[in-house]
């Protein structure tokens, strides 16, 4: 695979793959209210022999770094089989969860990751809300004791997608993520516009409205922050909030004045489709989360025969971030 150009925003082909997400599993034991992935109730999974065959390529290719996402992966009957492989191929190991299955697993958690996420949103009576779960955060806060018993330094994050549910109580969930043990959280808007998510096509208007704030919330979502900056300031400065509150003001109340058309979307910061790829349960590759496939491993034979192909290449020489409307509206750009 070729080496990534400095400037990637000159339209390159190249990739330089360094981590992959995997997805083992298609469903989750959520239903969370911005999200439609627990509605896919054909249990995929992804076989231990595709696992095992990229798990070689990936180490072949010197990708570092494999992040299990989801859908809950911990759903997958053969997850730790998953992992076994993949840590015989001296590949990290990051998890991504629903926190639901965390007690369960804390042995293997614990024996095979590198780095936990969790998806906290909000304080507990918000949390089970939007999880749509009973007693959702007892079962996130009895997981992270059990880790906790067996790796005290385990690093635990939380990651919140803030949205009209939650957005009033930022404060009280970086406080309720400090008081149950998380190393750190970070935030990030809520994704409504695009096709990931398990969604068939993008959520009309309406239904993006119940997700999205408002016009008229956005003053209140400026005043929630600025009260985070001023109460927690230390927590600023210790980096338990992962992002400053500038960035934070970017990420949550540029976009979403940008979505509601009072001012334009942010520039856009992201190498994702050049360093990375994600792999569902059926075998489908796409540049990210949010872009289509533009491929499959078991129809093409390796994750190196999808990213080298023609429709691949065309589509990073092709690809503007700063342009194109799916990464502009993006909520989770990063740079490896």
């Amino acid at each position: 695979m070729q080496d990534l150009k400095e400037n990637i925003h000159e339209k390159s082909s190249d990739v330089h793959l360094k981590h992959v997400f995997l997805w083992p599993f298609s469903s989750c034991n959520c239903r969370c209210v911005m999200c439609d992935i627990w509605t896919d109730r054909s249990h995929r999974k992804i076989p231990l022999e595709t696992v095992a065959a990229l798990a070689q390529e990936l180490h072949d290719a010197g990708v570092y770094g494999v992040l299990l996402t989801g859908g809950e992966a911990m759903m997958h009957s053969d997850i730790w089989q998953i992992c076994e492989i993949l840590a015989s191929h001296s590949l990290q190991i990051g998890l991504l969860s629903s926190g639901i299955m965390l007690k369960r697993y804390a042995p293997q958690i614990t024996r095979y990751c590198c780095e936990l996420v969790v998806s906290l949103d909000g304080p507990p009576v918000v949390h089970d809300a939007i999880r749509r779960v009973r007693n959702a955060h007892l079962r996130v806060i009895e997981g992270i004791q059990a880790i906790r018993q067996l790796r005290p330094d385990f690093p635990i994050q939380a990651r919140c997608a803030v949205h009209r549910h939650n957005f009033r109580h930022l404060r009280e969930t970086v406080r309720f993520a400090q008081d149950i043990g998380f190393s750190r959280i970070s935030f990030l808007a809520a994704d409504v516009t695009s096709e990931a998510f398990n969604r068939a096509e993008p959520w009309l208007v309406e239904r993006q409205s119940t997700i999205a704030l408002a016009p008229e919330e956005l003053p209140e979502l400026e005043r929630e922050i600025a009260a985070l900056e001023q109460e927690l300031s230390s927590e600023f400065e210790s980096k338990f909030i992962c992002e400053s509150a500038s960035l934070l003001r970017q990420k949550l109340l540029a976009y979403y004045k940008a979505h509601n058309a009072v001012d334009v979307f942010p520039p856009v910061v992201c190498n994702a489709p050049w360093t990375s790829a994600v792999v569902e349960p059926n075998g489908d590759v796409r540049p990210c989360f949010f872009h289509k496939p533009y491929g499959n491993i078991h129809h093409a034979g390796s994750l190196e025969a999808v990213l080298s192909a023609e429709k691949a290449v065309q589509f990073r020489r092709n690809l503007d971030v700063q342009s194109n409307p799916v990464c502009r509206r993006c909520v989770c750009t990063f740079q490896l």
